[in-house]
């Protein structure tokens, strides 16, 4: 027998693989946050003065770099901190780290601006990872390859139950992360 689904079935089934999606980020965002060391960087947010930001970052990437000898490949941060980042002006009133929207290219004092959004962000070469699943004031410097995440989504599953009539579904899937080296992984402290 085949499962003839209403167009407001698939919209149901689509929203329940959107909530297996949002929880599955939730998780990762978790994990990575569990797996970080220290750096011992603390970013203290100022009007303009961005050296306590630029300092804060050098000394979490040559973390990495000094027990790896791998550069680091992003920045992620929770929500606030983007916002903050997005804020923070040089000496001259210039954002410290620009964008580019709508294809206008925004000017900053550090880094290029890439990317057509407002999360292309290149700050120090790292690509921008910006999710609302990270606690507030979550900032990390990461070597991607340190931090694995493994999944087989499985799709839709479906149980008849012929006692009321009816059919529930559920979404469902695989999920792990790894944390290969925690040094990778390198928090800072935003003051």
């Amino acid at each position: 027998m085949c499962l003839q689904l209403t167009p407001s079935m698939n919209i149901i089934l689509n929203d329940l693989a959107g909530e297996y999606l949002i929880k599955t980020d939730d998780i990762a965002a978790d994990a990575l946050v569990a797996g970080k060391t220290a750096s011992g960087s603390t970013w203290t947010v100022t009007a303009d003065n961005p050296t306590s930001l630029i300092d804060s970052l050098y000394d979490a990437a040559r973390e990495i770099t000094e027990d790896s000898n791998y550069f680091p490949t992003h920045l992620c941060v929770s929500p606030d901190v983007w916002g903050k980042l997005g804020a923070q002006l040089d000496g001259s009133k210039r954002p410290v780290l620009g964008y580019t929207t709508n294809g206008v290219i925004g000017q900053n004092s550090i880094g290029r601006v890439g990317g057509l959004q407002y999360t292309g962000m290149d700050v120090m070469g790292l690509s921008l990872v910006v999710d609302n699943n990270f606690a507030s004031g979550t900032m990390l410097v990461c070597y991607a390859p340190g931090f694995e995440i493994y999944e087989a989504q499985q799709g839709v599953l479906s149980l008849l139950n012929p006692s009321t009539l009816s059919r529930t579904f559920s979404y469902y899937g695989y999920f792990a992360t790894f944390v290969a080296k925690s040094s990778f992984i390198q928090g800072i402290v935003i003051a």
